[in-house]
């Protein structure tokens, strides 16, 4: 017999019975309302996620599909583009700057803030310049 066994014997002796019936219904009711509060538990997600699903990726969800027909809209048009063959914006990246800046064009000067600091007079005025050797 263990000291739980033992004790619950003496109770049971000097209460006349009821202790132990009232802790057996105690501990059944105990379980009864956690494996309540567990079940509630789970509606309580499953309502939850209808009300994301409702919320938020049916709305997503039909704004992708829109989103995919315009795309879909927008191919056949480019497509159907008497310029598709010789279009300069599929050839050269997605943007038309990037079609103007792969031509090479002249260097332009410095602006003021790239420009050296003022320095002493042997040294060359500007960072293009450099003294000429002789």
């Amino acid at each position: 017999m263990d000291w739980t066994a033992i004790i619950s014997l003496i109770l049971n002796a000097l209460l006349g019975g009821s202790f132990i019936i009232t802790l057996v219904t105690m501990k059944g009711k105990h379980r009864e309302s956690i494996a309540d509060a567990k079940g509630k538990e789970l509606a309580n997600i499953s309502l939850e996620m209808d009300i994301l699903f409702k919320s938020v990726v049916a709305p997503l969800k039909a704004e992708l599909n829109e989103v995919r027909l315009e795309l879909f809209r927008m191919n056949d048009l480019i497509k159907s583009c008497p310029h598709f063959r010789d279009c300069p914006l599929l050839d050269s990246g997605s943007t038309p700057r990037a079609a103007s800046m792969s031509a090479p064009s002249a260097p332009s000067a410095p602006s003021a803030s790239m420009s050296a600091p003022p320095s002493s007079p042997s040294a060359p005025s500007s960072p293009m310049s450099a003294p000429s050797v002789h």
